[in-house]
């Protein structure tokens, strides 16, 4: 305990220990950005959060050889289950915010801009400093969202105009400002962004609203909005929803990936027929192997995707490196673009060879984007690797359909494509196979 040690000892001895400890910290630190696997809990953190003093407790030690007090343990399995929760829970993809009371402190509607609490006071600090919290979860991926009874003339003026704004319109990739009910308009930006209700994340100060949220849309996760804004923080990193362990490049990308979505959306509205919107799209699809440069994107999108996964299984780091070490395996991941923009990896396929049989493969994952629904890719990726194995000369490749609440959207998938069933399991006959090449998407 340096507490107890002399001012020479402190400048001598544990100086010295303290170098050696912050290299050997620092060189961990470096080994995890390497390996995903590996997963830090910093005490350093937790020692400047509650103090050095409150860390240590002598009794404890001499009596069970723990050298942290009560309140250091508390505080070390508080970030230990944030921790876990990371690594196992799988992140929520959107943040649904209400605006009065939330983002500002009063009613725009009735107390105008000049009269609303952001910045330049203790209120308003307090609330602008969540607007900064609510900016940095869209720095890491998280899409952002605007579900508010207001007129949208008065939100605008106030984003656009009041000098302590620190979010702007354009940071949301969905607002829906009206005086609807806000379980219906929250329909209709899971519609919009295409993802399911249950990775959307609720957060609004009215206990009316929560419990209308909860009642006609249960899937949606709702956050129990404290009535004091210092708390609001603290109130959405303790669901964890938000958590993650590595942050790749197409989490950065998510706003404008979200933005050419709402492009593609309003040109398909202008369109006489669909299969003049997906002319006029120019949909490019590439496809590579699964690599060093896209591995990270292929463990987010095998662990994360949900409603487009044929089979739901989840593979860590460590057994998708161990899956891909095999010789006898394809895996592939596609990534698509339209005349809006590039909508980043969005696409996964993995097959193996069948224990004991050289001329059957076995799909073994197989997933698409939410972002991406609706277009054909999901066919275009299957006939790329029902090419590649037919090059291989395989025969057959089979296939299952592991049904979850979540998985219904490709529920048809197979049969759709002339798997045919036989008992639990699906076959596609590689003898009968030619290739067709998709009309609307070019693979590059």
């Amino acid at each position: 305990n340096p507490l107890k040690s002399s001012y020479y000892n402190l400048k001598n001895q544990i100086t010295k220990n303290e170098k050696k400890i912050n290299k050997f910290n620092e060189s961990l630190f470096e080994m995890s950005k390497k390996y995903k696997n590996l997963n830090i809990l910093d005490i350093n953190k937790i020692s400047n959060f509650i103090g050095l003093k409150n860390l240590y407790d002598d009794k404890n030690y001499f009596n069970s050889k723990i050298p942290f007090s009560e309140q250091a343990s508390d505080e070390i399995s508080y970030e230990l289950s944030h921790l876990i929760n990371t690594i196992y829970q799988t992140r929520k993809k959107c943040l649904v915010l209400d605006l009065d009371n939330t983002l500002w402190g009063g009613v725009i509607g009735e107390d105008g801009i000049k009269g609303i609490h952001l910045g330049n006071s203790y209120a308003g600090e307090k609330f602008k400093d969540f607007q900064k919290y609510v900016s940095l979860l869209k720095t890491r991926g998280i899409i952002l969202a605007i579900c508010s009874k207001n007129n949208f003339k008065d939100v605008k003026e106030c984003f656009n105009n009041h000098p302590e704004m620190f979010l702007k319109l354009n940071d949301f990739s969905s607002i829906k400002v009206n005086w609807k009910p806000k379980y219906e308009n929250l329909n209709e930006i899971a519609s919009e962004l295409n993802i399911g209700k249950d990775s959307i994340v609720f957060f609004d100060d009215s206990h009316f609203e929560r419990e209308q949220m909860k009642k006609f849309n249960s899937e949606v996760n709702v956050i129990e909005t404290p009535k004091d804004v210092d708390s609001y923080i603290l109130s959405i990193e303790d669901t964890g929803y938000f958590n993650q362990r590595f942050q790749t490049k197409e989490d950065n990308k998510k706003l404008y990936q979200y933005k050419i979505i709402e492009k593609a959306n309003n040109f398909k509205r202008q369109q006489k027929d669909l299969n003049t919107f997906f002319t006029k799209l120019s949909m490019k699809m590439k496809i590579s192997k699964i690599n060093e440069i896209n591995f990270e994107r292929s463990v987010q999108m095998i662990n994360k995707t949900n409603q487009f996964n044929l089979t739901t299984k989840r593979y860590n780091p460590i057994e998708l490196k161990k899956f891909l070490s095999k010789k006898n395996q394809i895996s592939l991941i596609a990534k698509l673009k339209d005349k809006f923009g590039d909508h980043g990896l969005t696409a996964l396929v993995m097959a193996k060879q069948k224990e004991g049989s050289k001329n059957t493969f076995v799909l073994d994952n197989f997933l698409l984007s939410c972002r991406i629904l609706g277009r054909n890719a999901e066919n275009v990726l299957l006939n790329e690797l029902l090419m590649k194995l037919k090059k291989k000369k395989v025969v057959s490749l089979e296939a299952y359909y592991n049904k979850t609440n979540k998985n219904e959207i490709c529920k048809n998938f197979l049969s759709e494509n002339k798997f045919l069933k036989i008992k639990n399991k699906y076959i596609f006959n590689l003898n009968e196979y030619n290739h067709k090449p998709d009309k609307y998407i070019k693979v590059i």
